[in-house]
């Protein structure tokens, strides 16, 4: 859902390691150092692997299919 001033809402989509246990609350911190409030994105999706298409870029299209929480 788009926000309702800015458009649209940043969000994180990231892939880690099996075995790694990823804190989202210290990444969404270390992303307040180095971005403005308003683009600190506030939902994280963990993902196996990004969407790729055939020369190995990445699918936006794929991505925005993400239902966001309202």
């Amino acid at each position: 859902h788009p926000d309702p001033i800015r458009g649209e809402k940043p969000v994180v989509f990231y892939v880690s390691k099996k075995d790694a246990n990823v804190d989202e609350n210290k990444l969404k911190n270390y992303l307040k150092t180095k971005l403005a409030n308003y683009k600190v994105p506030r939902v994280y999706y963990r993902l196996g692997a990004l969407p790729r298409n055939d020369t190995n870029k990445i699918l936006k299209s794929e991505l925005r299919k993400f239902q966001l929480p309202k």
